[in-house]
């Protein structure tokens, strides 16, 4: 009761809700898995035969990096073999691979420009392979939708209007991300909002289709996170329709 709204993870509604809550998913802000692998040699393969006995540094676990790396590398099966995973406090994942201790470095942005600058390579990027999963969400209450319906509904078009605007005006986005993040070069600023403007990361509309949330919510039921159904009419209102 403390906020209206929250930005995070969106399969926290079904979860809540499997414990009683009346959260609800008011519309996407990330629509796909913002993870990128890179490493020093640009013809590296982030596959069975070139992983085998390779050092991979990420996030730590249970972190998206960490449980997407380790579901990538499970889905390869049986003969992968010898693959470490190396566990680094975020924002330092890609140092290992910076002076080789590694073979392969799975980050967000913008520590995927941050090491591009600094000579490595994308091999990989999850969301090209995964395509529409929703990453993050605004989420509320039925009991605030049902006391102040034009707020959550003000709120979706706000969002909606954010992500249209980053798509047609991208300068724009960048220029409010160096507010944000003065320490970092506005070169890499750049090259890593076009990067998630480019492969969809931003959505071009906060409006969540049901296919992407259940392509998220199948993950979650693998890793035991989510029991059960999580039904997207139950759980998803794009703001109040």
């Amino acid at each position: 009761g403390e906020a209206d709204f929250s930005q995070a993870d969106p399969m926290y509604v079904p979860i809540s809700r499997a414990k009683g809550s009346d959260a609800l998913v008011v519309g996407q802000v990330v629509g796909r898995i913002s993870l990128w692998v890179l490493a020093k040699n640009s013809a590296a393969n982030f596959d069975l035969a070139g992983l085998k006995d390779r050092k991979i540094a990420t996030h730590p676990r249970p972190m998206t990096a960490y449980t997407y790396t380790k579901d990538f590398l499970d889905g390869l099966g049986d003969n992968l073999g010898g693959v470490e995973i190396i566990q680094s406090k975020p924002g330092t994942e890609i140092t290992p691979l910076l002076v080789g201790d590694v073979d392969f470095a799975v980050t967000l942005e913008p520590g995927a420009s941050i090491a591009e600058a600094k000579g490595m390579t994308v091999v990989y990027s999850f969301p090209k392979s995964l395509g529409d999963r929703v990453f993050t969400a605004l989420m509320t209450k039925q009991s605030l939708i049902d006391e102040k319906p034009s707020v959550a509904s003000k709120a979706f078009r706000a969002y909606d209007a954010a992500l249209k605007s980053i798509h047609s005006e991208p300068d724009l986005a960048i220029k409010t991300a160096t507010i944000y993040f003065p320490n970092i070069d506005k070169d890499i600023l750049h090259r890593a909002i076009y990067r998630l403007i480019d492969e969809k990361v931003f959505p071009v509309t906060a409006k969540l289709g049901e296919k992407s949330w259940n392509s998220a919510v199948s993950v979650r039921q693998s890793l035991g996170d989510i029991k059960g159904n999580a039904p997207f009419e139950k759980s998803v209102i794009n703001g109040v329709e």
